[in-house]
């Protein structure tokens, strides 16, 4: 899980320079639109790269939140309201999607450090990284639609801009993600004796 957290931001820190060289002014790929260029088919490998891991990063952590969560609800602790299928699936239902899965996070965090009420207190490390995981995954969405309609330099200027918030975002995002992983695992192992969760997915 960390590896894939790591890959992730090394490869969205990659992409973001060609993202910015564009904004800039310093490259334009429009100029190099078939791919004739090494730049261009550099900055496709890395586009490609960047969705690749992207997705691999969200099926592993999906694995760790229904395993964190499953080992909450094998412990027993009370109160605790979500199912592991939920706790990832809320990801996957629209307009839920922006606060359900906030909602069984804070639950595993808490849980996991012990809570036996006060399950749904906010934690600092929870709201940044929900904050970041929005602003990451709207801007990106919104900047990969774009793109796929854009006609012009000028739409592809603008898909290229917020697809720029999307990876800054990401830049939170992904060390506030390797934090959660590491402190929720380290509090399954402490406070729920729970010995499996990081030897698979730390």
């Amino acid at each position: 899980m960390i590896y894939s957290l790591i890959a992730g931001l090394a490869v969205t820190v990659a992409f973001f320079l060609f993202e910015a060289a564009e904004i800039s002014g310093v490259w334009t790929f429009d100029e190099n639109t078939a791919f004739d260029s090494s730049l261009g088919v550099i900055y496709g490998i890395t586009g490609l790269g960047h969705s690749l891991i992207y997705l691999i990063t969200v099926i592993i952590f999906g694995m760790w939140i229904y395993r964190a969560a499953a080992n909450i609800v094998s412990a027993g602790t009370a109160g605790f309201s979500y199912s592991p299928g939920w706790a990832v699936g809320w990801y996957f239902i629209p307009f839920a999607n922006f606060f359900k899965p906030f909602q069984a996070m804070r639950q595993i965090w808490n849980a996991s450090h012990g809570a036996t009420v006060h399950l749904d207190d906010n934690a600092p490390t929870l709201t940044i990284w929900w904050t970041a995981w929005l602003i990451a995954t709207i801007s990106g969405n919104i900047s990969l639609r774009l793109t796929l309609k854009a006609v012009d330099a000028d739409q592809m200027m603008l898909a290229t801009q917020i697809g720029a918030i999307s990876s800054i975002a990401s830049f939170v995002l992904y060390p506030v993600a390797i934090r959660l992983v590491r402190d929720i695992t380290r509090a399954q192992v402490e406070y729920l004796q729970i010995e499996t969760l990081g030897e698979r997915f730390s």
